[in-house]
């Protein structure tokens, strides 16, 4: 009997070291993946330059996150947005990902500026890469909001996907709400800018739904 417990204490023993080797693998990657998210967000230099006296507030509630921030300068624009992607963790990480590549290209290599013609192209490219799986049964996407300012003409506009914009303004709250539509939806209303002359002292806001949600 005693012979017996040992082999069984033993096997119990090799699952356990098989368990937290796989354990110490799986959070190694997720780790390296965190610092390649990491490097695509806009470092906090850039941040300051274009949003002076802004701060971000980002806390993944998991390893990798499923919201990812942005901000471009194009020409007298500055284009900055908060997503907010489907799921959390691995899944909601790879969505970040393709979202900031997608929205980096329509910006850069496109050379849009609009908030609502940006939520538009982006729609339409995540639906375009989910035609190439004829298997997928459920759409995932990310709500998103988007606003552009010029600094001269102290301009802003705005487009949301499902998130809105708040302006803090002296003791009042202008709230903008975002079109009724996430992005990678066929269906749903069109993306559309709300222009904003902006005054000396507003705070404005953006934010996914991460920290009510935590």
């Amino acid at each position: 009997l005693r012979k017996t417990n040992s082999a069984y204490e033993r096997r119990i023993i090799a699952q356990k070291e098989r368990i937290e080797y796989q354990n110490h693998e799986i959070r190694q990657s997720i780790n390296y993946a965190k610092r390649i998210q990491m490097a695509i967000l806009p470092p906090d230099d850039l941040v300051q330059e274009h949003l002076p006296k802004s701060f971000v507030l980002y806390k993944p509630k998991d390893i990798v996150a499923g919201d990812f921030y942005f901000l471009e300068p194009s020409d007298d624009w500055v284009v900055f947005a908060a997503a907010d992607c489907t799921g959390h963790g691995v899944p909601g990480g790879f969505m970040s990902m393709m979202g900031h590549n997608v929205l980096n290209q329509i910006v850069n290599d496109e050379g849009t500026t609009s908030p609502a013609q940006a939520l538009t192209l982006m729609n339409q490219k995540v639906l375009d890469s989910y035609k190439k799986d004829d298997e997928r049964q459920q759409i995932d996407g990310m709500d998103m909001a988007l606003c552009a300012i010029n600094w001269k003409t102290m301009e802003l506009e705005f487009a949301g996907a499902l998130r809105p914009l708040w302006i803090v303004r002296g003791y009042e709250v202008l709230q903008f709400r975002g079109t009724k539509k996430a992005i990678g939806s066929p269906i749903g209303e069109e993306f559309q800018n709300t222009t904003v002359q902006l005054q000396k002292g507003d705070l404005i806001y953006m934010f996914s739904d991460g920290y009510p949600d935590q």
